[in-house]
């Protein structure tokens, strides 16, 4: 996680200085901090407003006048907090839920012994906030338009379903009516699903309920030298069209590590925030199971049959198969679900 510190006095440098260590012995080893230049705030802004969060040690209306230009979306905005000078309020000022500032200014405030003043509806009612666990889970919010109508349910007391193709564990809401389905891959049923929340991997063509996509997905790739990150992008986003997948339930990237300097792989998972596992040839050959076999592959890369093999590690040993090997345009492909749990206890 990167963090830009911001202050504009000694007193609040000192404050800075404070909290970056505290923050990398918490393991957020990417802090930088610095005490504003004159006419430096608009650059300094916008050069960490691509970092997960912006920390002004100052005030609000600084920090709101500085952030102004680079608002843009509540999925791609960096948590922005506000810490007075005297380190007395913590103010998470944009990104509360989503870009984790609630839960980061709360962390901040307790360590500094100061107020974390937060005015988000749900945490000021004590209501349980569906995009924050989400994203406190690792999960994508698919469309945000519809967080709202699922906050005001959950805010007005009303019963909220939620469905979830994923195991769910920890105390559940208030509000919060959990039902889990068994083998919905499969499921002619799945499209008639009617809730308020689906955590799901897959599309859904049911009335729109605010859908979570859980990073499930262990894609097995096989690939010839000098692919690129296009063509992988292509046919991975083909394949997950083939069986209702969602492209960003991408968690794992699996291959055999003659692989690893492979330019558009490495390009390509980055672009899905990944890093690759890249496994040797015995272990590959390790796997047991109804696994078709390669000639060709074999004498590549010693191993018959790289993508599905790696699949089925990468998504352990209760993984289930959604897509055993399958060429598309020259890349063999294999889609796994890794048995992931999820948790309702995370503050």
């Amino acid at each position: 996680m990167k963090i830009g510190i911001l202050s504009f006095s000694e007193n609040g440098n000192h404050i800075s200085e404070k909290i970056s260590k505290w923050l990398k012995k918490s393991n957020y080893n990417d802090v930088e901090i610095q005490r504003c230049e004159h006419g430096k705030l608009t650059e300094w802004t916008e050069k960490h407003f691509k970092d997960d969060a912006i920390i002004f040690i100052g005030s609000t209306g600084i920090a709101v006048r500085a952030i102004a230009p680079f608002v843009c979306s509540k999925l791609s905005d960096p948590a922005v907090i506000v810490i007075d000078e005297l380190g007395t309020f913590c103010i998470p000022l944009l990104s509360g839920h989503i870009g984790g500032a609630n839960l980061l200014a709360s962390s901040i405030a307790r360590f500094i012994d100061a107020k974390a003043v937060i005015t988000t509806a749900t945490d000021r009612n004590n209501v349980f906030a569906v995009d924050e666990w989400a994203v406190s889970q690792g999960m994508i919010i698919y469309d945000t338009k519809n967080i709202l109508p699922v906050a005001v349910k959950l805010l007005n007391k009303e019963n909220t379903l939620m469905i979830s193709e994923v195991k769910i564990t920890g105390k559940i809401p208030d509000g919060i009516t959990l039902k889990h389905i068994d083998k919905a891959y499969k499921s002619s049923l799945y499209n008639s699903i009617s809730c308020d929340v689906l955590v799901s991997p897959r599309y859904s063509s049911h009335a729109s309920p605010l859908h979570i996509v859980p990073r499930v997905t262990v894609l097995g790739i096989g690939c010839r030298r000098g692919t690129t990150k296009a063509e992988i992008e292509t046919a991975y986003v083909s394949a997950c069209k083939q069986i209702n997948l969602h492209p960003k339930s991408l968690a794992k990237i699996c291959t055999i590590d003659i692989k690893k300097n492979e330019s558009g792989l490495l390009e390509f998972a980055s672009e899905y925030g990944i890093l690759p596992t890249f496994y040797n040839s015995d272990e590959l050959k390790s796997v047991s199971g109804d696994i078709e076999s390669s000639d060709f592959v074999t004498k590549i890369t010693g191993v018959d049959n790289v993508c599905e093999r790696s699949a089925i590690l990468g998504s352990g040993s209760n993984g289930k198969v959604l897509m055993k090997k399958n060429i598309i345009n020259g890349i063999a492909i294999s889609l796994y679900i890794a048995n992931y749990e999820y948790t309702f206890d995370y503050k």
